[in-house]
């Protein structure tokens, strides 16, 4: 049963790609620049407009169990260059042991492009962003690709009208913390923040950029001592060094965690906080219960389905999220 549900996911996921879907159904996207007209030598922020549909989602840089990170490929003129895509911090979406890092509602991915001094006032800079994306519900996924151009010309720097979404697009990124610590023991990872951090231990998660690092879903925080610790599994390989971003769902940093060999001794826990199992209590942040994201057309089992069924669910999900990112690839070529 679970080899038939993935070749049933693969294969509508390749239907979907071969659809070449409209980005403008699922998650429309515009590309903003703070100036039509930037001054050679200068630097200016540009971004991603996304707006997803009503119960549509996209995804964190690492997008966690399931899903498609956001890339783009930009071309420009020599000499224009473009930063890394910045995310705002990212939400948690768990359903049937499945964990992902999602945006919802609209939001801007930002990066930052420079022109040279070299180029003449007046000189047109014809932008392209080569964008792929993935757009999912509950239910489905659908993976979507586009080209986004801009026709900007060097000039004196002029504001555009989208110059303040962008620049509260950047009071949303996490800002810079200071380093934190971690101590693997056995299959665990304890996580202890900076003392400066402004959180709410009962909502505080970290998110880490690399990849099956630190199980986020089934992470539990607690203050000892004055310290906020987040102990959770830890994944299948851990680096020295775990870079990432913890948010209480109002404040959010970026820090890198070093790893320690122990942790100075604390007194008795004050507090036990914050306590979820993606495993036991399937939630999506503030919102019901939902079903681990599958692709697009697959109905909703009715009546609910057995442990056996949604474990060949959960099995068919991941390797449908798998197949969706290789036929993503595959239909761009």
């Amino acid at each position: 049963m679970r080899i038939a549900l993935a070749v049933a996911v693969l294969g509508l996921s390749a239907s979907v790609a071969t659809a070449a879907a409209d980005p403008d159904r699922y998650m429309p996207v515009r590309l903003i620049v703070e100036s039509y007209a930037p001054k050679p030598g200068s630097s200016i922020l540009i971004g991603l407009r996304m707006t997803p549909k009503p119960g549509w989602h996209g995804y964190w840089s690492n997008p966690g169990d399931s899903g498609i990170a956001p890339t783009v490929r930009w071309s420009a003129p020599a000499g224009v260059t473009f930063e890394p895509l910045k995310h705002p911090a990212p939400t948690l979406l768990t359903a049937g042991g499945i964990s992902s890092y999602v945006h919802e509602g609209e939001h801007i991915l930002l990066s930052r492009m420079t022109v040279p001094r070299t180029i003449a006032s007046a000189t047109p800079i014809p932008i392209e962003a080569d964008l792929s994306w993935a757009a999912c519900t509950a239910t489905q996924c659908v993976p979507l690709h586009t080209k986004l151009t801009l026709e900007l010309r060097a000039g004196d720097g002029s504001a555009s009208e989208d110059r303040a979404a962008l620049h509260a697009a950047v009071a949303k990124l996490p800002r810079s913390a200071p380093q934190g610590r971690f101590v693997e023991s056995g299959k665990s990872l304890r996580l202890v923040l900076p003392r400066s951090l402004a959180l709410q231990p009962a909502r505080t998660r970290f998110f880490a950029e690399q990849s099956d690092v630190f199980d986020t879903a089934a992470a539990r925080s607690r203050v000892v001592d004055g310290l906020l610790l987040l102990t959770g599994p830890a994944g299948a390989a851990v680096p020295e060094s775990i870079t990432g971003v913890v948010t209480d769902g109002r404040h959010a940093y970026r820090l890198t965690l070093v790893r320690t060999a122990d942790l100075p001794a604390t007194g008795a826990p004050q507090k036990a906080v914050g306590e979820s199992s993606a495993k036991t209590k399937p939630k999506h942040e503030g919102q019901a219960e939902m079903r681990a994201p599958v692709h697009a057309g697959v109905p909703e089992p009715n009546p609910p389905p057995s442990n056996w069924t949604g474990l060949a669910v959960t099995v068919a999900a991941l390797i449908g999220a798998a197949g969706l990112a290789w036929l993503l690839r595959a239909s761009r070529r």
